[in-house]
């Protein structure tokens, strides 16, 4: 399986109410959308590329276990085959964590054979009921047997929704 498109999208709309705008005696209303990028497409030949997605819920069996590594050169995809993200780099990571959770969720490099994907020993929390995107355009590393691993943790029955696309 090949991923076929991925629609990447970071679009945030703030409308403001201003009390005192200068030269309008009155309230004026704003909306900020300036910073978006709009949407980006990749696929096997945007620049960067992206073949391959990695899907993970971490304590999907609600074992209670705390921690979960993602192990790049060896993750199954949607349809139950093994993968491998050997040569090829993350372009894209979402994380979300469900309203349910009960306690933060850290993601960051495995405690072996470390992917760093926010830095050298870098982590990024979460709490319950958050979400965060990341895109990264080629500037990450290539997943070898020695840098492919992803740490997620976090307590109890608690859940992080994780995505990774390569290319």
């Amino acid at each position: 399986m090949s991923v076929s498109s991925v629609q990447v999208q970071s679009y945030l709309s703030v409308t403001e109410t201003l009390e005192n705008a200068p030269g309008a005696g009155t309230s004026t209303t704003v909306t900020s959308t300036a910073w978006n990028q709009g949407q980006k497409t990749l696929n096997s030949t945007s620049s960067p590329p992206v073949t391959k997605h990695c899907a993970v819920e971490s304590d999907p069996s609600g074992s209670g276990a705390s921690t979960e590594n993602i192990d790049l050169t060896s993750f199954t995809d949607i349809e139950g085959q093994t993968q491998t993200g050997a040569g090829l780099k993350v372009q894209v990571l979402r994380i979300r964590t469900p309203s349910t959770n009960t306690a933060n969720m850290t993601i960051g490099p495995g405690a072996t054979n470390p992917y760093a994907l926010f830095g050298t020993g870098v982590t990024v929390t979460l709490p319950p009921d958050s979400e965060m995107l990341f895109r990264w355009n080629d500037k990450l590393a290539d997943v070898s047997a020695t840098v492919k691993n992803i740490l997620v943790s976090g307590s109890g029955d608690d859940t992080a929704y994780v995505q990774l696309i390569l290319g």
